[in-house]
């Protein structure tokens, strides 16, 4: 479970969330940690924001993750008190 993850193992200069799609479910990924769903993306996020709020945090999302999942991490980042969330921007 997230809560038994080790969230003092990750890199925290910044926090790079990615979404990829996986068939039918988008699968969220923290710092290239172990993938998870999303239920259990806020769990870690908030381990993450008691450790440092300041942290900037990217959302790296693949054009094919919809929409409002995208928003719902979003959301979620600033519901558990991350102060700096900003999307990645494609190098095209």
């Amino acid at each position: 479970t997230v809560e038994d993850a080790s969230v003092e193992e990750l890199p925290l200069e910044q926090i790079i969330v990615r979404g990829t799609r996986n068939g039918a479910a988008t699968v969220w990924q923290v710092n290239e940690g172990i993938a998870v769903p999303r239920e259990q993306l806020t769990p870690l996020l908030l381990s993450l924001a008691d450790i440092d709020r300041t942290l900037p945090v990217v959302l790296d999302v693949g054009g094919n993750v919809p929409l409002g999942e995208m928003i719902d991490v979003y959301d979620a980042c600033r519901s558990v008190g991350l102060e700096q969330v900003q999307f990645a921007a494609s190098e095209k």
